[in-house]
C-alpha cells in the first residue's frame, strides 16, 4: 500500500500522460464524437482524463470515470474542478 495517494502526485499524473501520449486512439474518438453529433458521453476508465478533457466541448456533457484512490485533478480544468 502507498504511504501517500499517487493520483494526488501532479508530477506523477504529468508523466503518466507523457507516458501515455494522445495518439490515433484519441483521434479516432473525438472524430466519432462528431461523426454522431455527441451530445453526452461516458468515458470509463479515463485514467487522467487526457482524452475525457478534448471531448469536454462546448454544448456536450461527458462524465468519466475510472478507479482511483482519489480524483486527479489538472490545474484550471474545467472538467477536473
Amino acid at each position: 500500500m502507498w504511504a501517500e495517494d499517487p493520483y494526488r502526485d501532479r508530477d506523477l499524473v504529468a508523466l503518466y500522460d507523457l507516458d501515455n501520449p494522445a495518439g490515433a486512439d484519441h483521434d479516432f474518438y473525438r472524430a466519432l464524437a462528431g461523426e454522431v453529433n455527441a451530445r453526452t458521453i461516458i468515458d470509463l476508465g479515463c485514467g487522467t482524463g487526457l482524452l475525457t478533457r478534448t471531448l469536454a466541448t462546448t454544448g456536450r456533457t461527458v462524465l468519466a470515470s475510472t478507479f482511483v484512490i482519489a480524483p486527479t485533478t489538472h490545474p484550471g480544468c474545467p472538467v477536473c474542478a
